[in-house]
């Protein structure tokens, strides 16, 4: 079974680390999902520094860092003589879009009369991630989970519902679709749904009004909002209201909450990922809202990062961290898009609006003179350059 990780470490040890003149490589790891690296030690040209790079190894598909920008990336060298001294530590978060050639890290992380002739580590950590089971998102953007995971509560739900039948008895009303689903399923998968079905919670009513109907409205798992099924008599107890969220965004929640499987695209191929973070958020389902804050973070771009952080931010503390990374590290390209420049415009309308651009600023500025300090911090390089 799937389980969450937060941390992978790999590091390589080099001795007589002073005399290093040439290009140093790890042997290839792998971190997860099958995702291979290499650890690069280079001097610089004059021999009066070392640079510090992580480089992809690329699968036979892989033409980007999408897969790859799912993880928060921690670059350090130290050295042990006697005691241990850090040289450089770095973390930055890649965006999807950049080239699978390209390898980050720092060119200059540190100079070589900084070495005491002792042992020198070179490492990474990875942080933020989870497993196969769970966050290997495929290139086609139908990122569902593989099926020989499944949630207990499913299996329990489904189970439940084998040997006691019941037919759909909750009506959901979103704006104007109807959808029906049956209790046994969602209130096994959702504790809120399982509040509120069980009359603790204000959203609920119960009419118990048998309706005869030639159509029921049901999930699809094929980004189709409903379907027909045959004239029949429902005995609904529990008629619900949405006015929070969009039919197409509410359907693939049901379509979650039957399946575990999850459409991050629309019938018009554009991105929900960002609505079903925040219904999932608001229905308390931490599966879902985590692979959704995961699938966020894979999204960024250039285009998009000055929407997420003024406008979502501030409602999910836990989405910032790699948002402002992200933000720093291109702040000079963001701050000339459209987006970014609508948003100064109609500052007035962002919830703490002040206090993100200044924390924004104050680390931008912070980064541009540690980036002085050395010529190239966090640069870009080809593979075939180092």
């Amino acid at each position: 079974m799937s389980q969450k990780i937060s941390r992978l470490n790999y590091q390589i040890s080099i001795t007589n680390s002073s005399e290093l003149k040439e290009k140093f490589f790890s042997p290839n790891f792998c971190s997860n999902n099958n995702l291979y690296w290499k650890l690069c030690v280079k001097p610089t040209a004059d021999e009066e520094s070392y640079g510090v790079f992580i480089i992809p190894v690329p699968g036979p598909d892989e033409i980007n860092w999408r897969n790859r920008s799912k993880l928060f990336i921690k670059l350090y060298a130290k050295e042990i003589s006697g005691q241990t001294y850090n040289l450089y530590n770095n973390a930055f978060h890649v965006p999807a879009d950049t080239s699978i050639t390209k390898a980050y890290g720092c060119a200059e992380a540190f100079e070589k009369s900084s070495l005491r002739n002792g042992i020198l580590l070179i490492g990474v950590t990875f942080e933020n991630f989870e497993n196969e089971g769970l966050t290997h998102y495929n290139n086609n953007n139908d990122d569902n989970v593989p099926l020989d995971y499944l949630p207990k509560n499913l299996v329990n739900a489904w189970k439940d519902h084998l040997y006691n039948f019941q037919p759909v008895d909750i009506e959901f009303i979103v704006k104007d679709k109807t959808f029906y689903a049956c209790s046994s399923i969602i209130s096994k998968r959702s504790s809120y749904f399982a509040n509120v079905l069980s009359g603790n919670w204000a959203e609920s009513t119960n009419n118990n009004i048998k309706i005869e109907t030639d159509e029921i409205l049901l999930p699809l798992s094929d980004n189709v909002l409903s379907t027909k099924i045959e004239k029949s008599n429902y005995q609904i107890k529990h008629r619900i209201e949405i006015t929070d969220f969009t039919p197409d965004i509410f359907a693939i929640m049901l379509e979650y909450l039957y399946t575990n499987q999850i459409n991050w695209i629309n019938k018009d191929d554009k991105s929900i990922t960002i609505g079903l973070f925040c219904l999932a958020d608001r229905y308390l389902l931490s599966d879902l809202r985590e692979r959704a804050k995961m699938r966020i973070f894979s999204e960024l771009n250039l285009t998009n990062v000055s929407e997420i952080m003024f406008g979502l931010v501030p409602k999910y503390e836990d989405l910032k961290d790699p948002i402002l990374h992200f933000m720093i590290k291109n702040f000079e390209q963001i701050s000339e898009t459209q987006g970014f420049k609508n948003i100064l415009s109609k500052s007035s309308d962002y919830y703490k609006f002040n206090d993100i651009m200044s924390e924004l600023l104050s680390e931008y500025f912070k980064f541009q003179k540690g980036s002085n300090r050395k010529t190239n911090n966090v640069k870009v390089q080809s593979e075939l350059n180092i």
